[in-house]
């Protein structure tokens, strides 16, 4: 089964994460010492699957406990970046919060790239007219019909 999946992400600004990048390639383990961040990623991308939410705010402010508990010491901002691929169009999906007060914040970057890919041009159909011994069943002999498309 070919379905899109995420290959790879990026997460910058975030608790101990300051600048990670992670590529996803079949199964990831997360093997690492206590404190290290291994929780954090998951959170990360908990964090990107709630950017879809109408909610988004409530719940970075409610389960997460606001954007100041979210990002890393002295930092301003906190940014994502996902990017999926799969048997068709890959995809990249980049957002960035900035803090504003104490526990408000706002998306002040966020990008979303489809990267379709380029198709061969289809081959010219070629047309052929019917010998008259195989006009379509409904057509009368004599009168006009039309080629048929070849595939």
């Amino acid at each position: 089964m070919n379905a899109d999946r995420i290959t790879r992400i990026a997460i910058r600004g975030f608790r101990c994460l300051r600048d990670v990048q992670l590529d996803l390639r079949g199964m990831t383990v997360l093997i690492g010492e206590n404190g290290t961040g291994k929780s954090s990623i998951l959170e990360a991308i908990e964090i990107i699957r709630l950017a879809a939410d109408p909610t988004f705010g409530d719940q970075i402010n409610g389960i997460h406990g606001g954007l100041g508990n979210l990002l890393s010491f002295g930092e301003q901002f906190l940014e994502f970046q996902v990017w999926a691929d799969g048997p068709g169009n890959r995809l990249e999906y980049r957002f960035r919060l900035r803090r504003e007060a104490r526990s408000q914040f706002v998306v002040d970057q966020e990008r979303l790239h489809l990267e379709v890919p380029a198709r061969a041009p289809s081959p010219k159909p070629r047309r052929r007219s019917l010998p008259a011994r195989q006009i379509p069943a409904g057509h009368a002999p004599g009168t006009m019909v039309s080629p048929i498309i070849e595939r």
